[in-house]
């Protein structure tokens, strides 16, 4: 089982960021709702069955909380989840990343710090709209060095208008030489909505190519390969035993608990996400604190609905989605898609497979087909192939 909490709040939001956050500081009670959505939780556990094995809290930027904040946050979720030695990870931004937040969360258990980096340039950092420098990236995973974190995780942006191969990779020799274990890597996206979508749509801004783009990431699939890097999965780069394992708990279609505003929660039948609005979320678990679920057949669905919660939806799965979705994930990652999982469904995704596994677009062995690392900027097109019989 595994638990995601978010935070939505930034100091300022970023022009290409789709998650969802608000521009401000930690509302005060956020943390009593967010505590109480926890205790309510915990009373359906067993849909999730087993001890809690990764806790990560992400944003926004949870590195914004007091260290007052995330203790009351994690003594919760040990007060109301079994909390087996778990993958215990926090995300910082470096501006707001301090030896007083680090020691506060390597004291509740922390192993495991994910700091938003996105370039060692300057340049870069000003085009994203971040508020930190390449100088307070630096000192940031200096920190997380000095306090002994057991594994340090950085994120990279590409596909930055100006952005070459060779920047690119001088960015992964700096993270390097901090000698982080782990490098998560993503293409530079205009997602609907966002000040950066608006700027690409009206031709303010040019992003590179799908060649150019190409050529970024297999420079780096190259660097990070011969440095020992493994690229486990499209956009994340580990060293052996330092694989993240509340990320592939995603793309293996496993059980999650999202708490907090917009976070999103998966039950094996069930899909929901809660509201994507900070107020709304506070108001509900602050008045209804004692709010229970009533014990008779359970459908989480059916319970959302009776019990009004602040959800923006609820679906259940179809065996059809769920083979879908198992196939969209699984070919994102080094170990692809095992057939057997997939049911009723594994003779017509092999069916369609057939022809790409024919010209080496797939790899086909031991009843699982996957993607050669090099292929996989293509996984979507890929998998919706595969799956459009049953979508």
């Amino acid at each position: 089982m595994h638990i995601y909490i978010h935070i939505p709040f930034c100091r300022r939001k970023c022009r290409y960021c789709a998650f969802y956050s608000v521009p401000s500081r930690v509302d005060d009670e956020y943390i009593p709702a967010l505590v109480n959505e926890i205790r309510f939780y915990s009373q359906i556990y067993d849909i999730f069955s087993g001890d809690c094995d990764t806790l990560y809290i992400g944003g926004g930027t949870p590195s914004l909380l007091s260290a007052d904040q995330i203790s009351e946050i994690v003594s919760s979720v040990k007060r109301y989840f079994r909390l087996s030695p778990a993958e215990f990870t926090v995300e910082v931004n470096p501006e707001s990343f301090t030896p007083d937040f680090a020691v506060a969360i390597l004291s509740l258990g922390a192993n495991r710090v994910s700091i938003g980096v996105q370039s060692f340039f300057d340049d870069d950092l000003r085009f994203l709209g971040r508020i930190h420098s390449a100088e307070q990236s630096r000192r940031a995973i200096e920190i997380a060095r000095t306090y002994n974190f057991p594994e340090i995780s950085v994120d990279i942006i590409y596909a930055i208008p100006g952005m070459t191969p060779k920047k690119l990779l001088e960015n992964l020799k700096i993270a390097l030489e901090y000698s982080v274990v782990h490098i998560s890597m993503y293409a530079l996206t205009p997602e609907e909505g966002t000040p950066l979508w608006q700027d690409v749509r009206t031709g303010r801004v040019a992003l590179p190519g799908e060649d150019a783009v190409s050529e970024q990431y297999l420079a780096a699939l190259e660097y990070l390969s011969a440095c020992g890097f493994v690229p486990y999965e499209v956009s994340n780069f580990a060293l052996p035993g330092h694989f993240c394992r509340h990320n592939i708990a995603y793309w293996e279609h496993r059980r999650y608990i999202g708490l907090g505003a917009s976070a999103h929660s998966f039950s094996g039948k069930c899909r929901w996400a809660n509201l994507s609005d900070v107020e709304k979320y506070i108001r509900f678990w602050v008045e209804n604190f004692d709010l229970k679920i009533p014990q008779n057949d359970f459908n989480f669905c059916c319970v959302a609905h009776d019990l009004g919660l602040p959800i923006d939806f609820c679906e259940e799965l179809t065996d059809g989605k769920i083979a879908a979705e198992k196939v969209m994930l699984g070919l994102r990652t080094m170990w692809g898609v095992k057939l057997a999982d997939l049911g009723k469904f594994a003779e017509p995704v092999k069916r369609r497979a057939n022809a790409l596994i024919h010209n080496g677009i797939l790899n086909y062995q031991g009843e699982r087909i996957w993607l050669n690392p090099e292929k996989r900027l293509l996984t979507d097109k890929i998998a919706l192939e595969l799956v459009q019989d049953f979508l």
